[in-house]
């Protein structure tokens, strides 16, 4: 368990740490019970036990399929708002406005965003260095590590969608 906590935090290993601790706890549980029940001869004490283990590894087991199934719908990642990630893009210098903002999780640990920026009229002549540093901000900010981010001028006039 302690070589898999210093692993990472990949949910892969989160389930691996998960059920070796289940296990641990379960050898715990009979040592507890086996003691119990030869002291004072209750022998419901082995159910009790058995049900709390029970319980803790469905909420841990719940948890890292919630975590699976998000990854899997391309949701957007626990504790990141969308809303607050715009307002802080829309924030930086150089840049007008923000748009078409998605932000989902590709693997445990890995978060994605693309979207459409904006940028004010002078900006756009140092578009390179106003992106470097939407990236470099969601980086340090949220911690999404992978972006596209299309770059566009306050004159631009999107044709609508292209049908194939």
């Amino acid at each position: 368990i302690w070589l898999l906590s210093r692993a990472g935090g990949n949910v892969n290993i989160r389930s691996a740490r998960m059920h070796m601790a289940g296990d641990a706890l379960s050898s715990c549980g009979v040592v507890v019970g086996g003691v119990v029940i030869t002291i004072t001869s209750w022998y419901t004490i082995d159910s009790l036990i058995s049900f709390g283990i029970g319980v803790v590894i469905l909420v841990c087991a719940y948890r890292i399929i919630r975590e699976t199934v998000d990854i899997l719908l391309e949701s957007t990642p626990m504790g990141i708002e969308p809303d607050k990630v715009a307002g802080a893009i829309s924030g930086l210098g150089g840049v007008k406005s923000v748009h078409d903002l998605h932000i989902w999780s590709i693997t445990s640990g890995m978060t994605a965003l693309s979207g459409h920026v904006i940028l004010d009229g002078p900006a756009h002549a140092r578009s390179d260095d106003v992106l470097n540093h939407i990236k470099e901000m969601l980086r340090q900010r949220f911690g999404i590590e992978h972006t596209t981010i299309q770059v566009e001028s306050e004159s631009y006039a999107e044709v609508g969608e292209i049908h194939s």
